[in-house]
């Protein structure tokens, strides 16, 4: 037996048509924004690069300590 009511099925099947308009109105306002990128994205080349050990150091070490009834902005 299902665990939906039968209305919210007919619900569910009355909205499927609006949503498919409203996808498709999406995909038609994105496209010309998405494209240009995605050409760019496709352009690119990518590079790994390692750090070394040697490379990271700490400059200092602290603890900042503020009591919870103290407000940091205005």
């Amino acid at each position: 037996m299902s665990t939906i009511p039968t209305q919210a099925r007919r619900d569910v099947a009355a909205l499927q048509p609006d949503a498919a308009e409203l996808h498709g109105g999406l995909d038609a306002a994105v496209c010309p924004i998405r494209d240009p990128h995605e050409a760019a994205l496709e352009a690119t080349e990518e590079d790994r690069m390692g750090l070394a050990q040697a490379d990271l150091q700490s400059r200092g070490f602290g603890v900042l300590r503020i009591p919870a009834n103290r407000r940091l902005w205005p």
